[in-house]
């Protein structure tokens, strides 16, 4: 705090005298510093008694008679400070008793000046600060100075915004000073000063995307290892990190770190880490979001290997899928005979949901990303097919083929040798389909072609509702249900259950017998239960609603979940549709007789029908 002194005296007159004498003189402007009033001295002795009013709450020091040449010393009060002002007048009084001098006097207080420069701040190199807690009163003029080499917008104002210089910068810290000037009637100004200290903004050199790889998937332990967060860094001095997922950080206070992906960052396909660094002037945030492969395809030999994909890669060119390991790879193609050689051939063109066969020159691992495919179904046609795996679990070979192993003669591992022949006089090697593989599969189906259905995307578990009543009726689904078992999918039937049968078997709980196999959703079933009863049944929606009937009787399902009219559904087959029953009732579609006692199928029954030839039928 620094003090200076001017000197500064207003005079106002307004005194009176009775008697001609001396007065007061006029009213006087002076500054309340703390220092005395002096009361100047009036009359020249003709008095006995004088009486003195004053209006404050300071004090007296000096003679009281007010004679020439002695006068007073008034120390004003708090009250006359808080006032501005103080007054006193002088009654004199003669030897009669009678009043010889009247006189007042106003002293009008004014209050030193004062300066608040601020609290000391911290700011980054990069700002400029705003000195808004600074404020001065009593003053005449105001001045900013600043010790170091930077400047103020304008220094005259109480709250101007000063920009640090260079050397400020460098140096770290400048020292700014408030100068408040005094008003006219006082001696002293007043100054005081702040620092403002300069810090670097906190950085990082943070990739604001990065893509995991094979590099950080222990295929031992079928895990992703911990994701090093290990990067430049500097200019702070607290650290925290989160994340958008559910995953962890091995210490969310330091870098380097690792953070450990959770479930939710895996289903989601992404997860955005965040670290704030902070120091004395800023809290940066950075951010960085983490791509995680949704497919791992570990090609861990050479030679001939099949390969496919669960994910949607329609638009990406199979050159750039295979990019990562084009080194590896000595020529990839498809069943149709379509080939890619790197750098030589290109008849390929985008990655399609279907089996390829590659030659490796050596071990590779592919990281795929894309969303994955919804429609799982994958049509067989022909006596040779490379077999896709289009879902992200093992598949089990028989409940994939599911009603149509008949149609199975080999399905071969290119890269193990592995094999699966439909014989039950020869084991088995090949058991379970691998996602990430592909298969040779050969067939003795040379006649229509048929479909199977892999599980996930569109086949999202689901549950069909039914009441099944007491005696006869025919049943469907309209899901695929997640077992095949007749005996799991009717399992809370339990002895309410007397028979079931289609065209494939019987199933007769009474006797163990079970001829049925695996269920089928291209018939229907005819079922006989004690009591009525309500079941309800798990699964995936069902693609592929296309139903392929021979000539002659069939049972027909229903494979939707809503009714639907059989004027609607058989108006492509009117030329060979003779007949539609209910299984246990009366009512007909007879389009040759014009009978329609039969106007809807309902969800979950199963009906009779009989064509004049072969005809496919397709469900809504």
């Amino acid at each position: 705090m620094k003090y200076f002194y001017v000197l500064m005296i207003v005079l106002l007159y307004s005194g009176m005298s009775l008697t001609g004498q001396n007065t007061f003189g006029p009213d006087q402007w002076v500054c309340a510093d703390g220092s005395p009033i002096n009361i100047p001295c009036v009359g020249d002795g003709n008095w006995s008694n004088y009486q003195l009013i004053e209006s404050g709450d300071g004090f007296f020091d000096g003679y009281a008679p007010f004679m020439c040449p002695w006068s007073m010393d008034y120390y004003p009060g708090p009250g006359d400070v808080e006032s501005g002002y103080v007054n006193f007048c002088l009654i004199l009084y003669g030897s009669w008793g009678n009043i010889t001098f009247y006189d007042c006097i106003t002293f009008f207080l004014i209050e030193p000046p004062f300066a608040y420069a601020g609290e000391n701040v911290s700011i980054c190199q990069d700002e400029s600060y705003q000195l808004v807690n600074s404020y001065a009163t009593s003053y005449s003029e105001l001045f900013w100075w600043s010790y170091g080499d930077g400047i103020f917008d304008d220094p005259s104002i109480v709250n101007p915004t000063y920009t640090p210089g260079v050397n400020d910068i460098n140096a770290g810290s400048v020292e700014l000073e408030l100068i408040a000037y005094p008003l006219d009637v006082c001696d002293y100004g007043y100054a005081e000063s702040m620092t403002i200290s300069i810090f670097e903004r906190p950085y990082a050199i943070l990739p604001t995307n990065d893509s995991l790889d094979c590099e950080f998937y222990n295929f031992q332990n079928e895990e992703w290892m911990p994701i090093p967060l290990e990067f430049e860094a500097g200019a702070f001095n607290a650290v925290a990190w989160t994340t958008s997922g559910d995953g962890y950080f091995y210490n969310p206070s330091a870098i380097p770190t690792d953070y450990m992906l959770g479930n939710d960052d895996l289903m989601a396909g992404e997860v955005t880490l965040s670290v704030q660094l902070i120091n004395e002037c800023a809290t940066s945030i950075f951010e960085t979001t983490i791509f995680i492969p949704q497919q791992l395809i570990n090609i861990e030999t050479d030679g001939f290997v099949g390969i496919s994909s669960f994910l949607d890669l329609s638009a990406i060119p199979v050159s750039e899928v295979l990019e990562p390991i084009e080194a590896c790879v000595a020529m990839i193609s498809n069943q149709n005979g379509q080939s890619y050689i790197p750098h030589l051939s290109y008849q390929l063109g985008n990655w399609m949901p279907e089996g390829y066969k590659i030659k490796m020159n050596c071990p590779g691992c592919l990281a795929l990303f894309g969303e994955p495919i919804q429609n799982r179904t994958f049509t067989i046609s022909g006596s040779q097919v490379f077999l896709p795996v289009l879902c992200e679990s093992p598949v089990d070979i028989e409940e994939l083929f599911a009603g149509h192993l008949n149609s199975i003669i080999l399905i071969y591992d290119w890269g193990t040798g592995e094999m699966y022949i439909p014989d039950p006089g020869v084991p088995p090697t090949l058991t379970t389909l691998l996602p990430g593989k592909a298969y040779s599969l050969v067939t003795s189906n040379f006649g229509l072609p048929f479909n199977i259905e892999f599980p996930g995307g569109n086949n999202a578990n689901t549950s069909q509702e039914m009441l099944l009543r007491q005696g006869w009726s025919g049943v469907s689904l309209c899901l695929s249900p997640e077992s095949p078992s007749v005996e799991d999918i009717f399992d809370e039937l339990g002895d309410n259950l007397v028979i079931m049968y289609s065209n494939e078997g019987v199933w007769f709980p009474q006797e163990g017998i079970n001829t049925l196999g695996p269920w089928n959703r291209n018939t229907s079933y005819v079922i006989k239960v004690e009591n009525d009863q309500n079941l309800s049944i798990s699964g995936s929606p069902l693609t592929d609603k296309t139903v392929s009937l021979q000539s002659g009787w069939s049972y027909l399902p229903v494979l939707t979940s809503t009714p639907v009219s059989c004027m609607q559904l058989f108006s492509s087959v009117m030329d060979d549709l003779i007949i539609v029953k209910e299984i246990a009732g009366t009512k007909v579609f007879w389009p040759a007789r014009d009978i329609n006692t039969l106007d809807s199928l309902q969800p979950g029954s199963g009906y009779l029908i009989k064509t004049s030839g072969n005809i496919n039928i397709s469900f809504p």
